[in-house]
């Protein structure tokens, strides 16, 4: 009988880093023993031909991150992290069974903790697509002068692969660590 006190703690499955070069606070997640950026990049690189905010709007940045070209890619990561490259995505999806299972738990509703966010791509015409239906995450690995990999989550088919893709597109990155 009486009033019983307790307090539940709950662990987040996320951590934290901070960029020194802007400030901009990052959630981190393990995922197998690969330490991933839960979130778009945001970092400003002065080019506006190659770092843009999805159809040129400064929330969009806020939201998704922004959109990079191939030829700025070795800038976008803070010290202590890198652009993935193909291998290093083909792990991350060994951690599923399947594409489709891989989708699903990529996604910000997901359990992975990856919060994959659809923020879309600029093409070569500089015309923005894709918010809201599908990812694309620039993979370091070049395939030719033109071609990259990437990782495509969403679209279609709901799945996620790695594609490739041409480097004039602008798309997302994520950040893992060294």
């Amino acid at each position: 009988q009486g009033n019983v006190a307790f307090r539940v703690m709950a662990k987040s499955k996320y951590d934290y880093f901070t960029d020194k070069r802007d400030g901009k606070i990052y959630k981190i997640v393990t995922i197998g023993n690969q330490v991933w950026m839960a979130q778009n990049m945001n970092y400003f690189i002065d080019d506006k031909k190659s770092c843009n905010c999805y159809d040129k709007k400064d929330l969009n940045c806020e939201i998704y991150g922004r959109l990079y070209a191939f030829k700025v890619l070795k800038d976008v990561c803070p010290d202590g992290w890198h652009v993935p490259g193909k291998e290093e995505f083909e792990t991350l999806l060994k951690n599923y069974p399947n594409a489709g299972k891989a989708y699903l738990e990529l996604l910000s509703s997901g359990s992975s903790g990856f919060n994959s966010l659809n923020g879309g791509f600029i093409d070569d015409d500089r015309e923005s697509g894709g918010l809201e239906d599908h990812a694309n995450y620039w993979s370091s690995t070049a395939i030719n002068e033109g071609t990259a990999w990437r990782l495509l989550v969403g679209g279609r088919r709901r799945n996620a692969v790695m594609d490739n893709a041409h480097q004039v597109y602008s798309y997302s990155v994520r950040c893992v660590k060294n």
